[in-house]
This record gives structure tokens, sequence and C-alpha cells, in this order.
């Protein structure tokens, strides 16, 4: 996986939080980024097939139901920048 930087992501949603993107051979299920908040909690973001620069948070570890990153369920990269989709 390549490490992006929280800066050019300028969500203060994300603040805090390890944002990488990933490789697609590498990622589990084909996630386009992984998520790691201060608490060490991990969560992969997948595309959405109908709108594929829609993303949603699915959780590394047990069974979380619509899990949330920073209050939001779903975000975007359309303009190149992980934003939180309000």
């Amino acid at each position: 996986m390549r490490n992006v930087t929280t800066e050019p992501f300028a969500a203060h949603d994300l603040r805090g939080c390890i944002v990488e993107k990933v490789i697609a051979d590498e990622s589990p299920l084909r996630a386009a980024y992984k998520v790691t908040t201060p608490r060490r909690k991990v969560f992969w973001l997948h595309r959405n097939q109908p709108n594929p620069h829609m993303l949603f948070p699915i959780a590394d570890q047990g069974l979380v139901v619509n899990p949330k990153i920073g209050g939001y369920a779903w975000f975007s990269d359309r303009d190149g920048r992980l934003r939180p989709a309000r």
C-alpha cells in the first residue's frame, strides 16, 4: 500500500486519521482507501458500483452495521480529494 498524506485531503473530519491509497491488487475486496483512526480502528473505503465516485466504509474487525468515520457514512473523491459526502 502506498501512504497518502492527509494534507491534500483537507477534510477536517479525517483529521488525525491515517489515509492510505490502496493499490488494486493488494486490497481486500478491491478497496480504494484504508483509513486508520487515532484509536487504531481500521476501515476500508469501497466504491459504490452505480456511482463509482462515492465510497462507503467497511470495518476491518467485528460486525459494524453502517459504520461511520468522523460521523460520515459516505465519502467522495470525485475531484481527486477524499472528502465526506454532504
